[in-house]
């Protein structure tokens, strides 16, 4: 957590200095919107009025027992979400638990998860609204003003758009914990080689004579027509590894991914579920999610849950990084 302050220190530094540079900041600056992230105890759900609480240390207690929630306060905009932590207490034990390290760790890991979390999807919002910018800049006529006149009005106009309920909706912490994470950037992969082998088909098909390109349709499955996309839409789960052996078992070019990522990582939930039953697990009352891993603390735990298959642990989380670095993280964290 050390390094997380770090580089929000440095973050806040760089911030400073940006005002003294050249005025070339109209895409950085509207990226910097502050996510402010806080656990309160909501007391207008009451868990017991006049029966007897049991907690989870054990003890009874006749006070009411009310449950943790976040409060998210984004672009002047707020709104509250049960915590993850599941935790409820009494008004006087949750003032005593703000001074338990084990609680306080679980808060911490939440908060800046959701931090995280946000500031990655408002980054790909707006990258998506950059995007239809110079799509309507190249089509416009308008001379008149400047590329980043234009631009801050844009973004001026669409930026209270990115509804905060709308992502609270979609929103889970469990829906991110790292096994799926890691499923899901898996299955990307194998749409983007699908991606690949589609236009190696196209120039190849391009250098065939028309009757040659229709027998091969006859004969051949049109891998590249499958809607890989949206096969784990409506509520059908479809794993990498099971869609990996499908698509293998009808074109042998698929096998490449398995050199790319050539640990067990296509099994990493069997190693993440071997983990969560260790006794000493740090995942127990909040699952490990991407930001554990780029924390570093997920890393030393995984390693030492598997020190007697070190070099396979060891090669799963080097696959891991060839995932994340993709995604650019760390300048996020």
């Amino acid at each position: 957590m050390a390094a997380i302050r770090k580089v929000k220190n440095e973050q806040n530094i760089e911030d400073s200095l940006s005002d003294f540079r050249p005025k070339k900041r109209y895409l950085k600056h509207k990226f910097e919107k502050k996510v402010t992230v806080k656990h309160y105890l909501n007391k207008k759900i009451t868990v017991n009025k006049t029966d007897k609480k049991s907690i989870e240390n054990g003890l009874f207690f006749d006070e009411p027992v009310f449950p943790v929630y976040v409060q998210i306060t984004f672009n002047r905009k707020t709104t509250t979400i049960k915590s993850s932590t599941n935790k409820y207490f009494t008004e006087n034990e949750y003032e005593r638990s703000l001074k338990n390290f084990n609680i306080q760790d679980l808060f911490d890991r939440e908060r800046n998860f959701i931090e995280f979390h946000f500031q990655n999807r408002y980054k790909s919002y707006l990258d998506f609204i950059s995007k239809q910018f110079k799509h309507s800049r190249e089509q416009s006529l308008n001379l008149f003003h400047s590329f980043e006149d234009e631009y801050n009005n844009f973004i001026e106009k669409v930026q209270d758009d990115f509804d905060i309920n709308r992502f609270i909706k979609e929103y889970s912490y469990n829906s991110h914990e790292i096994h799926r994470y890691i499923d899901s950037e898996l299955y990307e992969e194998i749409i983007e080689f699908k991606k690949e082998i589609g236009l190696q088909d196209l120039k190849r098909n391009k250098s065939k004579t028309k009757i040659e390109f229709q027998y091969s349709e006859i004969t051949l499955e049109n891998i590249n027509q499958l809607p890989l996309e949206s096969i784990n839409w409506g509520g059908v789960r479809v794993s990498a590894l099971e869609l990996l052996s499908f698509l293998e078992m009808r074109d042998s070019r698929f096998s490449e991914l398995r050199k790319r990522y050539p640990s067990e990582i296509w099994h990493f939930t069997i190693y993440y579920r071997l983990l969560k039953n260790n006794d000493n697990n740090p995942y127990e009352k909040l699952p490990a999610t991407i930001l554990d891993y780029l924390d570093g603390d997920f890393r030393t735990f995984f390693l030492s849950t598997f020190k007697n298959d070190r070099r396979k642990a060891q090669l799963i989380l080097e696959d891991i990084e060839s995932l994340v670095k993709k995604k650019d993280y760390y300048k996020n964290i």
